[in-house]
């Protein structure tokens, strides 16, 4: 997609790219390994120590004689790296102290991959073009039965993203907060290299562009 030019790491690019092709990736991620936990793994007579059956039985239900090599780590050093992230996901830049205090306890979802305003917001400009509902690699629109569903949402959608955000109306289509704290549990890496995400708002066709223009184009904004 990069190389095509289909995806130029621009905001709207990074939301419509997670919007659509993130539930598919996890889709494909966990397909395969509830196959591989699943299948059996059969006896082999010439290498007898090795283990054989499903994996899911064998972790959950080892035979008899298995050492569990598990260890119980002090309730302490649960605690302490639990209250480093606490407050993982806020957005501390827009909330009050007090604010703050409050959704310290608030339940931050781990799977979350866009904010819950951004993911109706895209939901919604979807469906307004005819498509509703998950996407599949394999799905076609019966108007562009050549051209795969998602490749349509994807073009579509940053392009729509890219105008809501030169539009300035409400509501805001954003990116999930990155998560803050646990700094200290590992050595710190080389900084990453930030993404212009100003590009595409202050550079941007005055006029949507039809999607099987931009597909005939090579998906450029």
């Amino acid at each position: 997609m990069r190389d095509s030019g289909e995806f130029t790491g621009s905001y709207s690019n990074q939301i419509a790219l997670l919007y659509v092709y993130l539930p598919l990736i996890r889709e494909e991620v966990y397909n395969y390994v509830s196959l591989w936990n699943t299948h059996s793994i059969r006896y082999q007579r010439n290498r007898p120590h090795l283990p054989h059956g499903k994996p899911i039985v064998l972790y959950f239900t080892p035979p008899p004689g298995v050492p569990d090599y598990g260890v119980q780590p002090p309730h302490t050093l649960l605690q302490e790296l639990q209250e480093s992230v606490r407050s993982w996901g806020m957005l501390k830049d827009f909330l009050s102290i007090a604010e703050q205090q409050f959704f310290l306890h608030a339940v931050i979802d781990p799977d979350e991959y866009l904010p819950g305003v951004t993911m109706q917001w895209c939901k919604r400009a979807l469906e307004e073009v005819g498509i509703s509902g998950s996407i599949s690699f394999g799905q076609t629109q019966p108007e562009l039965p050549d051209i795969a569903t998602h490749r349509i949402a994807y073009l579509y959608l940053r392009q729509a993203i890219s105008h809501h955000h030169a539009s300035g109306t409400s509501p805001v289509v954003s990116l999930s907060s990155k998560p803050s704290g646990a700094l200290s549990w590992q050595l710190p890496e080389a900084p990453a290299v930030e993404l212009d995400i100003d590009h595409e708002i202050h550079d941007m066709a005055p006029e949507y562009v039809p999607v099987i223009d931009m597909i005939e184009a090579g998906g450029e904004d």
